[in-house]
This record gives C-alpha cells, structure tokens and sequence, in this order.
C-alpha cells in the first residue's frame, strides 16, 4: 500500500543537474519481506531510469523552492536531515518562553532562519551580521558566512531574506547564529549530501537508515506510472496534474522494483527490519502513522 507524505505541488522548475529525492514511504506486505533475503550479486550497482530521474529531479527542485522560500523541507521533515526551519520571531519567541528548551531545539540543529532585517553590521573587514526585526525584546543575530552568495546582495533594512544558519549560541540578551549562507546553499548542500548517501545505496552499500532505500523503491514506483507526457520537468502545469492523477501502486508492482534492486545487489536489510517493528506495533495495538507510514494526498491529514 502506497501512502504520501504530502500532495505533490509545484514540483517542475528546468532541471539542469542530478538530483536526488523522495517525499513518499511505501509500507510493503508481509509477504514481500519474507523475500528479502540477502542475495549475491557480483557486481552491486543499479542505474536509475530516464523516467526515475525525472522524478528524483522534479521532487528535489520543488524541496529546493522550500528552502530558497524558508518553508519546512522535506529533507528535514522526512528524510532524517537535522534542520529545523523557522523564523527570527519564532525563535526569539521560544528563547523568552524557555531558553533550556529552545536551547535544546535549536542548539543541535541547522537553522533554516527567515525574517525581515532590522539592521547590518559590518563588524571587521571580514565579518557581516545581520539583526532580524520583530524579534521583541530579544536580539536575533546572524553572522554571515564569509564566502556566501547572500554577501552578494546589498543587505539593507527592511529586507526580507532566508539563511541557512549552523546551530545558535544562546547569548546575554538574545540569540546568535553563525556561519549563515542563502537558503539555496543550504539546500544545495544538504541534498548534494543526500544524493550521495542514494548514490551508495545504488552501488550496493549498506544505508544509515530506512529513509534511503525507501526514496530509492518509491521513486522507482513512481516512475512507473507517471505517463510519459507528464509534462515532466519542463511544463509544470501539466506536472503537478500528472502526479495529482497519478493511479494506485498495485503490490506486484512494488515486489518487482524490489526484486530488481535485489538481483542488483543493493542491500534492503532496513525494510525487513522495519516490518519487524510494524508487527511488534499492530501486535500491541499501534497504527501505521507510528511505524512511519503517511496519509494518502487526498485525506484531510494532508490538507
């Protein structure tokens, strides 16, 4: 059974370069994890589709518009990357509220921080800060990375602009990030270092965690059944309508993506550890939310 994450909106900018991404999980039958015994392959490696990269590239490009946009990311939200997104009034909110808890938030955590420029500093030839405005009594300061493409801009008062921030310094009076680039960068960088964990997952080597090879089975599925006049990347009308109408995942269809990465030689272990954790669940009464698994687009709970 196929369960998204989120509807699929905005999903078509021109792509130019490989990209990799998911924002979907699939829950596979019982039976399909009996089958996913280790099997030999000489050569470990599978290479992605046409129609695969396509997908990969379309979901990456509408993520990367979350994180020029200051929005919540899929990276973050669902592929286990430590980023938190948030804005310079939200944070000097949760600092005045309980600064132990807002340190243990947004101390271990890069910062995808927005918010409207109330003043910058040019504090040595080399280092630029910025104080976000609306933050009350409290100072939200971020110190820009030296060799940024945000320093490319004029900052000035009263604009709007999206950092992506190293985790903050809670300090007397207010709050401090440093090392801050564009949102983009911080995109860019995050799902280059994605790209590469799926990159490995293809040539066979065991992944961190479930989220890799649950990106790399759905978009298999999903390239299956988007139709090839999707529109996909180039018109992104027609995109956007093409996966909204896109049909059900049938569950054979789900067991041949997983025989393919098996003769492969590309390690699913997680999957039949994950559907360890399913039953345990289901045995004691859990629910499939509670394993990972996500509301079709259509349900209220995506709305």
């Amino acid at each position: 059974m196929l369960f998204f994450i989120r509807k699929l909106d905005g999903m078509c900018e021109r792509l130019r370069r490989m990209k990799w991404g998911v924002i979907v999980l699939v829950m596979l039958p019982g039976f399909v994890y009996a089958n996913l015994m280790p099997r030999v392959c000489l050569v470990p490696g599978y290479v992605p589709s046409d129609s695969e990269i396509v997908v990969f590239e379309s979901i990456v490009s509408d993520d990367m518009r979350n994180f020029r946009l200051g929005r919540e990311t899929v990276a973050a939200n669902k592929l286990n990357v430590a980023l938190i997104s948030d804005s310079a009034s939200e944070v000097a909110r949760a600092y005045a509220k309980n600064r132990t808890e807002a340190d243990r938030l947004y101390s271990n955590k890069r910062v995808l921080l927005s918010g409207e420029i109330a003043a910058v500093y040019q504090e040595t030839v080399s280092e630029t800060s910025v104080v976000f405005a609306g933050t009350g009594t409290l100072q939200v300061r971020a110190q820009l990375k030296t060799n940024s493409a945000v320093l490319i801009r004029s900052l000035k008062q009263g604009d709007n602009v999206v950092l992506g921030c190293m985790p903050a310094k809670s300090v007397k009076g207010g709050v401090q990030f440093k090392d801050c680039i564009s949102g983009e960068e911080m995109g860019t960088f995050v799902w280059n270092t994605l790209r590469g964990y799926l990159a490995d997952f293809y040539q066979g080597k065991r992944p961190a965690d479930i989220t890799i090879p649950t990106m790399a089975i759905n978009i298999a599925l999903f390239a299956q059944v988007l139709p090839p006049d999707s529109g996909c990347p180039d018109d992104m009308a027609r995109c956007d309508a093409a996966f909204e109408a896109m049909p059900p995942i049938e569950s054979h269809m789900t067991q041949a993506v997983i025989r393919r990465f098996q003769d492969a030689g590309l390690n699913l272990d997680h999957y039949a550890e994950l559907h360890k954790r399913q039953m345990e669940s289901t045995a004691s009464g859990g629910t499939h939310e509670e394993t990972g698994a996500m509301p079709h687009p259509a349900s209220d709970a995506c709305k």
